[in-house]
């Protein structure tokens, strides 16, 4: 019996894998930069511009498919992978470093 996971959600995984990559990790540092400049100006609520950035961006194109594009019937969408990917993020915590 193969567990591992469908093609479809191999290709998913790709795709999602590459976008992180190659638009979310680089932007990182731009992220901690202009929330620590809201922060000073007292509006530390307010969302950094490097998040709205990306959003109907041609690089995008093709990476995120819409909603109503996927199946939602349960029998047919393909499970995640069972081992994640470690982060890569220093903020994102690993499963072996989080508080039990």
């Amino acid at each position: 019996m193969d567990l591992g996971p469908s093609a479809r959600a191999s290709e998913y995984l790709s795709r999602v894998t590459t976008f992180m990559d190659d638009h979310v990790y680089p932007a990182e540092p731009t992220y901690a930069e202009q929330r620590r400049a809201l922060t000073e100006q007292g509006t530390p609520h307010h969302l950094p511009p490097v998040v709205e950035e990306p959003q109907g961006s041609s690089a995008i194109a093709g990476t995120v498919e819409p909603l109503s594009a996927q199946s939602t019937d349960p029998r047919t969408v393909s499970p995640l992978p069972t081992t994640p990917t470690s982060p890569k993020s220093p903020a994102v915590p690993s499963r072996s470093r989080r508080r039990r």
